[in-house]
């Protein structure tokens, strides 16, 4: 009984280890969106190099969520992406997916550029935080031990969902 414990513990965190991926930012290589920080997606970016193809390769860009022209105003001004959006490349797209596409004294919070600060981890789920915080909306977040949970993946290493309460 306490062999086949012990295994489940280090089969536990074995995965959880392997699950929690380094999430990559923009231009950077990747094989699926998860690999991608929040408000980026895995597109095929295959280019010509001397004249012949050169394999496909994947890369993290800006997700798209809409078409925009220009600097994203249409008639009489008004926006057309929503707002927190920017219009890069014809596509309505998160304003940042790094602190990096900011301006200076900016950082890059949930895929909006805000004054002053520090950056927060970003993240995809709440394997992606540490302990005892929480992915919300992209950023980590803290909460408490007793947090409400709906499976073991919503609570930190060594806890586990019972009756809707990491424990």
């Amino acid at each position: 009984m306490r062999l086949s414990v012990l295994a489940a513990a280090l089969l536990a965190l074995a995965c959880s280890d392997s699950q929690r991926v380094n999430k990559k930012l923009r231009d950077e290589a990747c094989t699926k969106n998860l690999d991608c920080y929040y408000g980026l997606e895995c597109v095929d970016t295959a280019q010509l190099a001397d004249g012949g193809p050169v394999p496909a390769a994947k890369t993290c860009q800006f997700k798209s969520f809409g078409d925009c022209e220009g600097e994203g105003l249409g008639p009489n001004g008004q926006p057309q992406c929503l707002s927190g959006q920017k219009c890069r490349d014809s596509r309505c797209t998160v304003q940042c997916a790094g602190s990096k596409d900011c301006k200076e004294n900016e950082i890059c919070k949930i895929g909006i550029c805000q004054k002053g600060g520090t950056a927060l981890n970003q993240c995809y789920d709440n394997r992606d935080c540490a302990w005892p915080q929480t992915c919300f909306y992209g950023q980590c977040v803290t909460r408490t031990e007793t947090m409400r949970c709906r499976s073991d993946l919503d609570c930190g290493y060594g806890f586990r969902c019972i009756n809707g309460l990491c424990q």
